[in-house]
């Protein structure tokens, strides 16, 4: 797989007599700012303009009349602004109504997923984090896409299947994300004002946390240890299921997104999520206002609460076995989440290529009160 990306890469960058080179870019440059002692979204009370700014340049060619590579490359604020590519595969099209894609692209969860970087394709600063704060975006593997028309209805599928490795922090855990046999189907139909969006995804997901591995042992060593393979996650299956409506009726829309999210016995949580959007376009302004809702509840934590104090075998001298459950149930309750939060917020369209926008979100932590938050963000969106 890594030999595909970089002939696509090659390809893409590479000089050609009679290849057809594109150069286009996009640019976010957001501040942010909290209440006093509040953190949200990366930001706190001190003005900040990395967590969400990044400069981006896409470059794409035609190999030939059927054949085309893309590569795009980013640099985002929170990573000091190291630029890396993100995007790098090849497309060839089959006919007027097929594509194949090959080599790392954006895995297609969301509405937004092919231009979830690009501030300036939406109304928000960026989309509700509620659904789109996921750990991974993109993939190495293939797509087959497929457009038709029937009656006054436009339809698109795919198929995209493939893998992904990385490394990643989550909750300040250094943690490696194995993703295996990643199938994906999305389907797609759009009529005048109205489009409808539904996915399936499954995978086989390994992910190693060195930091919960002593728990693990700790289990393993009193004679629970089928209670440390259940948490842990080794090639588990796991799926994702989402789905989406849009309403655009020119002088004003509503949308929404809703996503499941599940890994069989894991350390996971299942995550339900879904956003409600709505906004009027007045001119050059687009005032509009977003409610969103995201619950993670640990499959197994009620597993482990139900079993007998009898069965979880002593910590050792000085220690009880309603020590351990306790120190289990505290790990798996660290990925218990519940929150709602609502933002207002408004959209000028400056220049035909240049958006500027303004937006402020209150986030209510229904689990603990100190994680309730308020954040004012400020943005200017452009592309060229």
């Amino acid at each position: 797989m890594k030999k595909l990306i970089s002939i696509a890469l090659l390809t893409a960058v590479a000089p050609s007599v009679n290849a057809q080179v594109r150069i286009n870019g996009f640019a976010n440059l957001v501040g942010g700012i909290t209440s006093s002692d509040d953190t949200l979204y990366d930001y706190n009370d001190t003005v900040d303009f990395s967590p969400d700014s990044l400069f981006a340049v896409q470059v794409s060619g035609d190999v030939d009349d059927s054949i085309s590579a893309t590569g795009q490359i980013v640099a985002y604020g929170e990573d000091d602004y190291d630029a890396r590519f993100v995007w790098a595969y090849m497309t060839y099209e089959a006919t007027d109504n097929i594509q194949v894609s090959a080599g790392r692209f954006r895995m297609p969860l969301f509405t937004y997923s092919a231009t979830l970087d690009v501030g300036y394709s939406y109304h928000w600063i960026t989309p509700p984090e509620s659904v789109y704060d996921v750990i991974f975006n993109n993939m190495d593997g293939f797509r087959f896409s497929y457009n038709t028309y029937a009656g006054d209805w436009e339809y698109e599928a795919q198929l995209t299947a493939g893998e992904l490795d990385i490394e990643s922090d989550l909750g300040g855990l250094s943690t490696n994300f194995e993703i295996e046999n990643l199938t994906i189907v999305s389907l797609r139909a759009q009529r005048d004002w109205l489009t409808l969006r539904a996915v399936y995804g499954r995978a086989k997901s390994t992910f190693l946390f060195d930091g919960f591995e002593p728990l693990f042992g700790l289990l393993t060593s009193t004679g629970n240890a089928e209670l440390a393979e259940n948490l842990r996650t080794r090639e588990d299956s796991g799926t994702f299921i989402g789905g989406g409506i849009d309403v655009d009726l020119s002088n004003w829309f509503l949308s929404g997104e809703y996503t499941y999210i599940k890994t069989d016995d894991s350390i996971f949580p299942e995550t339900n999520s879904f956003y409600v959007t709505t906004g009027v376009r007045l001119g050059k302004f687009t005032p509009h206002i977003t409610f969103e809702d995201f619950e993670d509840e640990p499959e197994i934590l009620s597993a482990v609460n139900d079993i007998p104090l009898g069965t979880l075998v002593p910590l050792g001298p000085g220690g009880t076995n309603v020590e351990l459950r306790a120190a289990t149930l505290t790990t798996l309750g660290s990925f218990a989440d519940e929150r709602t939060a609502l933002s207002v917020g408004v959209r000028y369209d400056w220049r035909n290529n240049i958006a500027l926008k303004l937006q402020y979100t209150k986030q209510d932590d229904d689990l603990n009160d100190a994680n309730d938050a308020n954040l004012v963000r400020f943005a200017i969106n452009y592309i060229f």
